[in-house]
């Protein structure tokens, strides 16, 4: 049983709540949090002694502040910082009819992230030791069509990500950033009736237990600051990066592929 202590945003679904889950069976000391505390109900059977639930929105700073207070009050330590709280919209830019689907996915893919990082980080300078594991998407490598705020949002969240790693090394924290394709999450389900979210289901669609994978691979040794998955579509991705025409050039056909699968993952979940 590990005696360290993992806090974690955006346990209410998905991720963040396999996540949560598999730590806390694991032996860690977990603080779950999300916007929805019912969402948490859980962890409810959980030990006391293990757990610490908590409602934030990773865009308020006094959200923050609260946690961190709940955290002091309760173990005054942390070791592992995931911030994997996330939002996804996918519309084409002239297709957005509330502004609030670009606010929230700036706030708290991005916004969320950096508080993530930097609300926590006395805990790890005090000890000059711990890990931060940002979850950000391929979307923040090569830009994606029909997802251009989430992607903004990605981009902004992986660039953050990579400076910050330099910034910390020097303090002994180790700071990571996952970049994984589409997961099979709600998030996914979300988007499943859109046209713009094709080139979402164009490539792997992966599971939770991927990123756990790669999650504690991290945790166990140090590697590079940078975990894309698959390989091949991080391939694809970085070449786009690098040559935005190329992107151009097989976007239509990876729209019409990606029409294809979303309409195969609509038959199979109805």
């Amino acid at each position: 049983m590990s005696s360290k202590i993992v806090f974690l945003t955006g346990c209410g679904s998905g991720i963040g709540k396999h996540l949560a889950q598999t730590f806390y069976q694991r032996g860690y000391k977990v603080i779950a949090t999300d916007i929805d505390l019912q969402k948490l109900d859980y962890a409810s059977q959980w030990d006391n002694t293990r757990k610490l639930i908590v409602k934030l929105d990773v865009s308020k700073k006094a959200d923050w502040i609260n946690a961190i207070n709940l955290l002091i009050n309760k173990w005054h330590d942390l070791d592992i910082m995931i911030n994997n709280a996330g939002v996804l919209s996918t519309d084409y830019i002239y297709e957005i009819s509330d502004i609030k689907d670009i606010d929230n996915q700036i706030d708290i893919n991005l916004k969320g992230t950096i508080y993530g990082t930097y609300f926590i980080l006395d805990f790890l300078m005090k000890k000059k030791d711990g890990i931060i594991i940002n979850i950000s998407s391929l979307a923040g490598v090569a830009p994606i069509p029909g997802m251009s705020i989430y992607s903004a949002s990605k981009y902004g969240v992986r660039g953050f990500t990579l400076a910050v790693a330099q910034e910390l090394s020097k303090k002994g924290i180790k700071v990571y950033n996952i970049s994984p394709d589409a997961v099979k999450t709600p998030l996914i389900d979300g988007v499943k009736h859109k046209k713009s979210g094709n080139l979402l289901f164009s490539g792997a669609l992966l599971t939770p237990e991927d990123i756990e994978k790669i999650v504690f691979k991290l945790i166990k040794q140090p590697a590079r600051r940078e975990i894309l998955l698959p390989w091949w579509r991080a391939v694809l991705a970085h070449f786009g990066n690098c040559f935005p025409y190329f992107s151009s050039i097989i976007a239509d056909w990876l729209d019409k592929y990606g029409y294809k699968k979303r309409q195969k993952y609509l038959n199979n979940s109805n």
